[in-house]
């Protein structure tokens, strides 16, 4: 999984995943996409921006409330998109 790339990093998204309540978007060996069920809080990591700017396009009718995300370009692409 992606984030066994870092896991320190991506604690908040693996706390989620192991406590089941992890609904997984996006998941591939570029990157991770999920929502917490409980919360609402989506969480997007991703090494490609343009693969993370799709997903984050491609899942807007989940509507974020609030979005974690994991790279300085993503978080200015989701200021700009979505108002954050």
């Amino acid at each position: 999984m992606y984030t066994d790339k870092n896991p320190m990093l991506y604690t908040g998204i693996l706390q989620i995943i192991n406590r089941g309540t992890a609904e997984i978007l996006e998941n591939s060996d570029e990157g991770i996409f999920v929502r917490d069920t409980v919360s609402g809080v989506c969480m997007l990591a991703c090494s490609s921006y343009d693969l993370a700017c799709r997903w984050l396009t491609a899942h807007e009718d989940t509507g974020y409330s609030v979005l974690a995300v994991y790279s300085a370009d993503v978080a200015d692409f989701s200021r700009r998109k979505y108002g954050f």
